[in-house]
C-alpha cells in the first residue's frame, strides 16, 4: 500500500451516480441532495469507507438519513459475477486514458488509484 494518502493532503473526490444499473432505477432526488450536503458539509470526508474491489478507490458506506445499501452498488446490483464483469470493463478505457496524463506523476500518486 502506498504512503500517499488523498486525505493526508486534503485532496476531496466526490462522485455521485444517480442510476443504480441493472435495475434501471434512479437514486431518490431526496437521498442526492442528502448526499451533496453531506459533501458540502464535510461529513463525508470523516465517514466511513471501504475499498471498491475494482478500482480501488474509497467509497463511502455510511452516510445519515440515505439507505447504505445504495452508497455500495454490489449491494444493490442482482449479479455479482457481472457487477465484476462490467466494472472491469469500465476500468481499462479509464486506465488507458489516465496512462497518457500520467507521464511525470511520481509511483506514489499512481499508486492512490485507480487500480490498473
Amino acid at each position: 500500500m502506498s504512503s500517499f494518502s488523498l486525505r493526508q493532503h486534503e485532496i476531496t473526490v466526490n462522485e455521485i451516480h444517480r442510476n443504480l444499473p441493472p435495475t434501471g432505477k434512479r437514486i431518490k432526488l431526496a437521498n442526492t441532495r442528502v448526499i451533496i450536503d453531506a459533501i458540502h458539509r464535510g461529513a463525508l470526508a470523516k465517514a466511513a469507507t471501504e475499498p471498491d474491489p475494482v478500482f480501488g478507490l474509497d467509497v463511502v458506506t455510511e452516510c445519515l438519513n440515505v439507505p447504505s445499501e445504495i452508497l455500495i452498488l454490489r449491494n444493490v446490483w442482482s449479479g455479482k459475477a457481472s457487477l465484476r464483469r462490467e466494472g472491469e470493463e469500465a476500468r481499462r478505457p479509464l486506465h488507458q486514458e489516465l496512462c497518457g496524463l500520467w507521464r511525470g506523476v511520481s509511483a506514489e500518486v499512481k499508486a492512490a488509484g485507480p487500480v490498473a
